[in-house]
């Protein structure tokens, strides 16, 4: 009775051979029946959305960077403020903690920097002879959104009020409304892109079940030879758990070369996604964070992998694993 149950519970000295027997007998399955060939496709399919939803991620995590880091706000000085007044606000906003650079540019500066943007804007401003248009500004860079509110203190300042134009006051107010706005859309694209993750883990946990119940069935008769004498679980367990790690890994490696492809590719093929198009700052954001992150995730997909298709196996198993069993011996 103690080796009956010792047996069925899959501890004892032989577990380490049961496991190597049927490791052997899963990898000379798989070789010996191909007709795996469209669940692989399926699975690579599946893996392949699963890693576009961690890229979708990175995005939106690379988005809301964006939004917090790069909050560039344009002041118009007034025509009156004086230099000393002027330089007094330019030291004065430097040292705030939430300020991360202050840039003081001339009208000369705009002038320049706008003949090189718009040349035609220019060219009808010199052929009219038409005075230089634009003011004298300050560019102020924060460091994160959550400066706003006591930068916009700052500045409401009586102090300043003779420096900066105040009708530029209610556009950063406006501006920080239209931030907050993005970055809760990009929330909840988060919360949907989670969403959706969860949904293809599930969709691939019952491909592997499904693929399970199909490999049983055409093995039933070897199946049933096991239990009739009694074998351990782990020897009808680890040959199909075997075969779906190997068919698992195989998908989840394809699919990273097929998503290598599609982030390099896509940028060569659309230029508004690459380094000089329309969308040139989310790209070297979300670039950096591929390069960090996509070593990692692959790493722990390689990890999670046989550890979902054991689950599968066992789950797929189980109507065969509950059958009475009757022993020869």
């Amino acid at each position: 009775m103690a080796a009956a149950v010792q047996r069925r519970s899959g501890i004892g000295p032989d577990t380490s051979l049961l496991l190597t027997r049927g490791i052997r007998r899963g990898i000379a399955a798989l070789w010996r029946d191909r007709s795996w060939g469209a669940s692989l496709v399926a699975l690579t399919g599946v893996a392949l959305l699963v890693q576009l939803l961690v890229v979708g991620a990175l995005g939106v995590r690379g988005m809301e960077h964006l939004l917090k880091s790069q909050t560039d706000l344009r002041l118009e000085v007034l025509p009156q403020a004086s230099d000393q007044a002027i330089q007094t606000f330019n030291a004065a906003a430097q040292q705030l903690p939430v300020v991360e650079t202050v840039t003081y540019v001339t009208k000369q500066q705009a002038y320049e920097a706008e003949r090189k943007r718009d040349p035609n804007l220019v060219n009808f401003l010199e052929q009219f002879r038409i005075d230089n248009p634009f003011p004298d500004t300050f560019r102020i860079t924060l460091n994160s959104l959550e400066g706003y509110e006591q930068f916009s203190t700052f500045i409401r300042s009586q102090e300043w009020s003779a420096v900066v134009d105040p009708a530029f006051l209610s556009h950063v107010t406006d501006q920080e409304v239209q931030v907050f706005n993005y970055l809760q859309l990009t929330q909840a694209g988060g919360i949907l892109l989670g969403f959706f993750f969860a949904l293809a883990a599930v969709i691939l946990l019952f491909l592997l079940i499904e693929w399970t119940r199909r490999r049983a069935l055409l093995r039933r008769e070897e199946i049933t030879v096991e239990r009739l004498v009694g074998a351990n679980n782990l020897t009808t367990v680890v040959p199909f758990a075997t075969e779906a790690s190997l068919l698992i890994l195989i998908a989840v490696v394809s699919s990273a070369v097929l998503l290598l492809v599609l982030l390099y590719g896509l940028p060569l093929a659309i230029s508004s996604l690459g380094n000089e198009g329309a969308f040139a700052p989310l790209h070297g954001e979300l670039s950096t964070l591929l390069r960090v992150a996509l070593p990692g995730v692959f790493t722990l997909e390689l990890l999670l992998a046989p550890l979902l298709a054991i689950g599968a196996v066992w789950l797929g198993l189980r109507p065969q694993l509950r059958t009475s069993t009757l022993s020869l011996a």
